[in-house]
């Protein structure tokens, strides 16, 4: 997985510029939809801009390799109950089952091939009818397709990540068997939220 570290102090910052709000309101969607009293799984959550927005019955494990990200994350006021984790998410090993996975642009970070795998990892981690929330690029053309791999350059430059092609995140969460419940879409489907559900 890529490190963050070197730039997690200006991230927010760089996000905004280039996307003004769009990823922010992408990762926000659905999280009414979680219910009170959740075990939660974020994976990849970055600086923690969407802690504030949960629940105080629940409960989270923010998984995030990147040390800085977690100390800008723990420094956010929010009322849900967090264990933070420093781990490589592909290391990780689970110790419980989940009524929620949070998957906020974290999955661009993997090859197809891997993210299958990794995938079928997580849905085991999920519960009967738990709730999948996943934010992501999903290409519509050409422009869109050039940004992608600006962004990618950028990112292998800046945190060392070997990610060529964007996987197709449709297929796999078919492949995954997961239900698709509703989806919102930002700058012209480019940026999309989309909620699944583990079907029993």
């Amino acid at each position: 997985m890529p490190d963050f570290n070197r730039i997690a102090s200006f991230y927010d910052l760089l996000k905004k510029i280039v996307f003004q709000s769009s990823l922010d309101k992408a990762s926000f969607s659905f999280l009414e939809d979680i219910p009170e009293n959740s075990q939660i799984l974020i994976l990849g959550g970055g600086s923690g801009a969407l802690l504030s927005y949960l629940k105080k019955s629940q409960k989270v494990i923010y998984i995030e390799k990147s040390s800085a990200m977690i100390e800008l994350a723990a420094k956010r006021k929010f009322n849900c109950s967090i264990e933070f984790v420093e781990a490589d998410i592909m290391e990780y090993k689970f110790n419980a089952n989940f009524d929620a996975i949070i998957t906020p642009f974290i999955l661009d970070c993997f090859s197809e091939t891997s993210l299958l795998v990794f995938m079928d990892k997580l849905k085991h981690q999920l519960k009967n009818n738990g709730l999948w929330l996943q934010a992501d690029f999903y290409p519509q053309n050409k422009v869109h397709n050039l940004f992608i791999k600006v962004m990618y350059v950028f990112f292998w430059i800046s945190a060392g990540l070997r990610i060529k092609a964007i996987p197709d995140f449709e297929k796999l969460f078919k492949k995954s068997q997961l239900q698709l419940i509703k989806k919102v879409s930002f700058k012209h489907g480019f940026i999309q939220s989309r909620l699944y559900r583990k079907i029993a």
